[in-house]
């Protein structure tokens, strides 16, 4: 089992979408979808900096390809919210959206740790759903699959990566304390109890 990490979330973004900042090569029909339907339900909301938006929107790919979990992203699937002019609006569709989503995964890097809307939606989240993990990227690539971020995510279990023996790609979900390990989508289901 592994972390994801940047460098090959990187790769897989130069090799989808060319080398190019994401915002010069996204498809831009995608980011300018009609408004979503009020009621449509979302596996996760994905929390995230918009700095690592090239990594996040491989890992939505991912998420919704290899596992078949909607994925809610704010600037795809509300692109008329302004990052510029962040106000109460912006923080109640965040919040309908949370409402619309089973789980809540938390994105963590290094630059998550300057985001003051990160922190605000895993406690909005974590308060009213609880269905929280932590999908961890780091710098490098390495052999160990633990995790140590801020204080407070440690509370939350956190997601790792492997093949299994039909070498298929698969996510599991570690819990810190129990050293328990749950296949994702068992962990995923919690939320539709």
């Amino acid at each position: 089992m592994s972390l994801f990490n940047h460098q090959e979330l990187k790769i897989k973004s130069e090799n989808r979408y060319g080398s190019q900042p994401l915002y010069k090569s996204f498809d831009e029909s995608l980011a300018k979808l009609d408004s979503i339907n009020s009621s449509k339900e979302f596996d996760i909301f994905l929390s995230h900096r918009f700095i690592n938006s090239e990594e996040i929107l491989i890992l939505k790919n991912e998420l919704e390809t290899y596992f078949k979990c909607t994925t809610y992203i704010d600037w795809i699937d509300d692109s008329e919210i302004s990052r510029d002019n962040v106000n109460k609006k912006t923080a109640e569709t965040l919040k309908k959206r949370m409402n619309q989503c089973k789980s809540l995964v938390f994105a963590y890097s290094k630059s998550s740790t300057t985001s003051k809307w990160m922190p605000w939606e895993l406690g909005f989240f974590d308060g009213s759903k609880g269905l929280v993990v932590i999908l961890p990227i780091v710098d490098k690539p390495t052999n160990d699959n633990s995790f140590i971020g801020q204080e407070y995510l440690g509370l939350y279990p956190y997601i790792t990566k492997d093949f299994n023996l039909s070498g298929l790609y698969e996510l599991n979900v570690n819990e810190p304390d129990s050293k328990r390990i749950t296949e994702f989508h068992k962990w995923l289901d919690q939320g539709t109890k």
